[in-house]
């Protein structure tokens, strides 16, 4: 598969690439449910933050759609990281008190 959209060369490396964009999150999602969660807490943060970098490489000279779907996925990705900053280790509720 080749071809050019907004004069990049689509490549199969580039695919692949874009394909990598869109699992991380899905990828998020199910590790949300099954990490514990200090490791869960480091992951949405790292991930978020790298997926933030990802998003502005990629689009350095944006068009009008382009700047709207940028703008929703970074305002999203800043509240996922911004909520697993905020995390705390749970309370627990076993504990005998005297």
């Amino acid at each position: 598969m080749s071809g050019t959209i907004d004069g990049v060369v689509v490549t199969e490396m580039l695919m692949l690439l874009g394909w990598i964009m869109i699992e991380i999150p899905i990828l998020m999602t199910v590790l949300a449910l099954l990490l514990p969660r200090g490791v869960n807490r480091w992951a949405n943060i790292g991930v978020g933050l790298l997926t933030m970098v990802m998003i502005v490489a990629m689009n350095l000279t944006p068009d009008l759609d382009n700047v709207f779907f940028m703008s929703i996925q970074l305002i999203a990705l800043i509240a996922i990281v911004g909520i697993a900053w905020r995390w705390r280790a749970a309370e627990r509720t076993d504990a005998i008190t005297s």
